[in-house]
């Protein structure tokens, strides 16, 4: 899958942009893709306080002792700009999310499917061993089953997140750049404006030669 043109012309552009238009785009995204993709740059904006693992089965979710949610990373996002100018929070914001999106499209699935089986047959292997303990065996024989499920999920995974790319791009991105032109027309009016009663003398109230100034 190649680079989506609205997502180069996005790098190349640099834009200036606001939070409230920034999270008024973000909004009209799908919510479950969303919010699944934009955990990594939640974490990043909310720092939230973590606890260690007690079990494979727990999710990265799970460990967090403060919640980690679209909203709450909403509320953060408006109270960085009091802080630090809102275009430079914004920017940083999306390239975070823009790269976990593009990631997540453009991995390769084939790949990650040979690493699970990899796994897999490791722990076979372990599985095998006569005087393996039966506490060991548990622990063991749910990480065969997850990377099995996961083989089975990649390639619709896979797509679903290509779809979202896509998306992000036609929407997000594309709405920013809009705001960006905008933005920048409003400012070279608000300079024409500014100079059109200016003189255009190249050294205006200087005396003029030939001219009796007396």
């Amino acid at each position: 899958m190649e680079m989506h043109p609205i997502h180069e012309k996005f790098l190349k552009t640099c834009p200036s942009n606001s939070a409230p238009r920034l999270l008024e785009l973000m909004d009209v995204l799908p919510s479950k893709a969303r919010d699944s993709l934009l955990i990594p740059t939640a974490i990043s904006v909310l720092q939230p306080k973590t606890r260690n693992p007690e079990s494979v089965h727990e999710t990265t979710a799970s460990l967090f002792d403060e919640h980690v949610s679209y909203s709450r990373f909403k509320a953060k996002l408006v109270e960085m700009t009091q802080v630090v100018p809102g275009e430079l929070v914004v920017l940083a914001v999306v390239h975070r999310f823009l790269s976990t999106i593009y990631g997540f499209a453009h991995f390769d699935l084939e790949k990650i499917i040979a690493n699970h089986r990899g796994t897999i047959a490791r722990l076979q292997g372990y599985l095998e061993q006569d005087d393996l303990p039966d506490w060991k065996r548990s622990q063991l024989e749910p990480l065969i089953q997850m990377s099995e499920d996961k083989i089975e999920s990649l390639p619709r995974e896979q797509i679903e997140h290509q779809e979202f790319y896509v998306l992000f791009c036609d929407t997000v991105l594309a709405g920013l750049l809009v705001e960006h032109q905008e933005s920048e027309a409003e400012a070279i009016d608000d300079l024409r404006t500014s100079i059109k009663d200016l003189s255009e003398e190249e050294f205006p109230g200087a005396p003029k030669e030939g001219i009796d100034n007396t």
